[in-house]
C-alpha cells in the first residue's frame, strides 16, 4: 500500500475566507487543517464525530522545527485568543484521508461524515456510513487512500 500524506487540505477551488476567532483549546494537526463551525459566541470549532452543520475549514499553522515530537497545534484556552484563515467556499475541494481506506471512483458524488475528535490526530472520511452528509466526496487517489470532497451546501450552518 502506497504511504498516505501527512498534510491535507485544500488541493482545488478558490480560497475564500477570513481570519476568524478560534474556540477554547481546539486542537489542528499540523500541516493540514479541519472543518468546522461556529459556536454561539461566533469562535471557529472544529467538527467531531456526528457533528452536524459545517462553516469552513481552518488552515492550521505550519509545523514547528522538524526536532519537534509535537504534530499538532492547540488554540489557546481562552476562546478568541487565536485567530485561523477560515475557508468558506462550497467550491474548494479539500483532500483527506479515508477512515476505511474504500475510496473508489464510484463514490464520486456520495455523500459523506467526519470521523474525529480534540485531540490533534486529524479528521478522517467516513465513506462507509453516512447519517450528517456534511461533505460531498467529488474525487480522489485510490492509490493513496485519499478522497476529494466539498463542503455540502446544504448542510451549510445557517447561524451562530
Amino acid at each position: 500500500m502506497a504511504q498516505r500524506h501527512n498534510s491535507f487540505g485544500p488541493v482545488k477551488g478558490p480560497i475564500v475566507g477570513s481570519y476568524l476567532p478560534i474556540a477554547a483549546s481546539q486542537y489542528f494537526k499540523f500541516n493540514s487543517g479541519a472543518f468546522g463551525y461556529m459556536d454561539s459566541s461566533g469562535h471557529f470549532t472544529g467538527n467531531l464525530t456526528a457533528t452536524q452543520n459545517i462553516w469552513g475549514w481552518a488552515l492550521a499553522p505550519k509545523s514547528v522545527a522538524a526536532s519537534s515530537a509535537l504534530t499538532y497545534w492547540v488554540s489557546s484556552s481562552t476562546a478568541a485568543a487565536d485567530e485561523l484563515f477560515i475557508i468558506h467556499s462550497i467550491s474548494t475541494v479539500f483532500a483527506m484521508p479515508t477512515l476505511d481506506s474504500t475510496y473508489i471512483a464510484a463514490r464520486v458524488g456520495e455523500l459523506c461524515d467526519l470521523i474525529a475528535v480534540n485531540d490533534g490526530t486529524g479528521q478522517t472520511a467516513n465513506l462507509a456510513a453516512s447519517t450528517q452528509d456534511i461533505l460531498r466526496v467529488v474525487g480522489g487517489d485510490i492509490a493513496l487512500d485519499i478522497v476529494h470532497v466539498c463542503m455540502n451546501d446544504n448542510e451549510l450552518q445557517k447561524d451562530t
